[in-house]
């Protein structure tokens, strides 16, 4: 019991002169010797925040072509079978072309007659366009025609001085009206001989020319003829080629489910040949991927056999499928790749979110309430920064603020200090700021230290006051 007493005694004295010292030593004192906070720092930087996304893919064949007769027939040979690599143009099956063949001598004859009738026609233009232009010709220089007219035309002067000096002897009653009578009627007859010859030589011209523009309107349907006839030529010979089914392109036969002498439909595939060389990856996305994504964007393929293939979107369709999803379709960047059709593979883009902005590692930021800030460091102590959150990764995280590239950001310890709290960095060692004194104070260890020695002498002064008591009363 007096030992406890004792032991309790000491400390309370020494608590009673730690208080005592801290008293007297001041404010400033105390200030001065807490201790460093050690931190770690980073060095802020300026950048841009990208999200990532994950779609969930297929692995299909970019070309899968289903092949289909052209004409309709008897399947005579089949040069392929299923599984088997083909190239794009190689003959896969030949079709009966009989009738195609017979059909192609008749429009073949059918072509050469009416190229014949063609040159005709064009001989016939060019006969009556040589007549019009003989008969031009002999209008405007001296002709039979001419000379015709011109007899006829003084014929009626003639005729009409004739009459006019038998009106004067009328008058003076040297001829009878018997006379006179006479030759007005050979003025008038002079005069309709006259314009008849001039009308028949205007319509001889206008005649010639209605034959030459019947002529051109025959080479026009000769023309139109022939033309037509070219093509049902043309589309015999392509009846007769259809006979033979070629492949579309480069890949493997499959779906073949027919035989030799078997009769084929332009309405069934007679085969599928798939491009096994060349993949696309078919997936679905929301209306907010689609406008996440549009065509051209680049993503990363990941498979269970290997990552780091890239891909592109090269569609994506304009309206909602059944789930309400929008089917899409990317090619392979890269054509050296190990995947199958059927391989399911995740695709991965990202979204830039902020471009150029002050980044922070998101631990760094302590919120309190709608209250954020982080501590930098600035000559030895930790300074208070508030600042804005533009963008919350789990990494990363953008910030507006009193903040700018260059400055150093506590990182670790940051949840330790206050604003103007002096601060350790790395590689620098705690100092004691009182080194100057001439006399060491004893620390509250080597006080409790020296308090446990003054007890074990007390202690051991009673345990002899004890036994000397003891021996007393034996």
């Amino acid at each position: 019991m007096k030992k406890s007493i004792v032991i309790l005694l000491a400390l309370l004295l020494v608590a009673g002169c730690s208080a005592g010292g801290g008293a007297q030593s001041g404010s400033s004192d105390e200030l001065v010797n807490l201790p460093k906070v050690a931190v770690e720092i980073e060095t802020i930087k300026n950048g841009d925040i990208q999200e990532s996304k994950k779609l969930i893919g297929k692995i299909e064949s970019a070309s899968e072509i289903q092949v289909f007769p052209d004409i309709a027939g008897e399947l005579i040979t089949l040069q392929v079978n299923n599984g088997d690599q083909v190239e794009a143009g190689q003959v896969l099956a030949v079709l009966d072309g009989k009738n195609q063949k017979d059909n192609l001598q008749l429009e073949q004859k059918s072509y050469e007659s009416a190229k014949q009738q063609l040159e005709n026609a064009k001989l016939t233009r060019a006969q009556a366009a040589q007549r019009l232009q003989d008969a031009q010709t002999n209008e405007e220089g001296t002709s039979s025609s001419d000379l015709d007219i011109e007899n006829l035309t003084n014929a009626l002067e003639d005729a009409k001085t004739n009459r006019e000096r038998l009106e004067r002897l009328y008058e003076e009653g040297a001829v009878s009206l018997q006379d006179l009578e006479r030759a007005k009627q050979q003025e008038t007859q002079a005069q309709i001989s006259l314009e008849k010859a001039q009308l028949n030589t205007g319509s001889n011209i206008e005649q010639l020319q209605l034959d030459l523009e019947k002529a051109e309107v025959g080479v026009q349907q000769s023309q139109i003829a022939l033309d037509q006839a070219q093509l049902r030529l043309s589309q015999a010979q392509q009846n007769v080629n259809d006979t033979t089914v070629y492949a579309p392109i480069s890949g493997v036969v499959e779906g073949l489910d027919i035989e030799v002498g078997e009769n084929v439909s332009v309405q069934q595939p007679l085969l599928t040949v798939t491009n096994v060389s060349e993949f696309i990856i078919s997936t679905q996305i929301t209306a907010e991927q689609k406008r996440l994504v549009p065509l051209g964007t680049e993503v990363e393929v990941h498979s269970s056999m290997k990552d780091g293939y890239k891909a592109e979107i090269i569609y994506v369709a304009p309206t909602r499928n059944d789930i309400g999803l929008f089917d899409a379709e990317l090619r392979f960047i890269e054509t050296d790749n190990q995947l199958t059709t059927g391989e399911i593979v995740q695709l991965v883009f990202s979204n830039t979110l902020v471009v150029d902005e002050v980044l922070v590692p998101t631990h760094a930021i302590i919120q309190k309430g709608n209250e954020a800030y982080v501590f930098v460091a600035n000559e030895g102590k930790a300074v208070k920064k508030d600042v804005e959150i533009l963008s919350m990764q789990s990494e990363w995280t953008a910030v507006k603020g009193d903040l700018k590239a260059g400055e150093e950001l506590i990182v670790n310890g940051h949840k330790l200090v206050s604003d103007g709290m002096l601060i350790m960095l790395p590689g620098e060692q705690q100092t004691s700021n009182n080194s100057s004194s001439s006399e060491k104070k004893p620390t509250d260890d080597e006080a409790v230290t020296s308090s446990d020695e003054k007890v074990d002498e007390e202690t051991k002064k009673e345990n002899s006051d004890d036994n000397v008591a003891a021996g007393g009363g034996n």
